[in-house]
């Protein structure tokens, strides 16, 4: 999946084009389907199996990151990522295992904007997307 650079930031965040979504999954089947997910409903997704390729991507509008589980590395990428010039104020969503209890304080700590529970609803992950952004 590619983005076009058709037109800017500034302008997708006005609501002149799509809104384009950098997600960062490692899990193959996962990311391949909440990608086909989102630009059903309409967005521009670019999908990554990790930081590296996530950093070799064009500036997106939100990074929707899945944690998966701490012993992946946890909030360590968004530290990363954010390190990067013109990635410090590029919002984040995060995706965590409903199964770890503190994952919602850490990720808010590193910086999140949005923390989402899997399972995840897809009107929960729209609105967290897009509350992000607006803020």
């Amino acid at each position: 999946m590619s983005f076009p650079n058709t037109t800017t930031s500034a302008q997708r965040r006005a609501g002149v084009s799509q809104l384009h979504i950098l997600f960062v999954e490692h899990q193959t089947e996962v990311r391949d389907t909440l990608a086909d997910l989102l630009e059903s409903a309409g967005y521009l997704v670019t999908a990554v199996a990790g930081t590296d390729e996530a950093l070799a991507c064009a500036m997106p509008d939100v990074l929707l990151y899945d944690i998966g589980s701490l012993e992946y590395g946890g909030c360590d990428p968004l530290e990363e990522l954010r390190a990067q010039q013109g990635w410090e104020d590029l919002p984040v969503v995060a995706i965590v295992d409903a199964g770890l209890p503190t994952a919602a304080r850490l990720v808010e700590r590193a910086g999140f904007q949005q923390c989402i529970s899997k399972p995840v609803s897809f009107g929960e992950l729209d609105r967290a997307l897009r509350s992000a952004v607006a803020a």
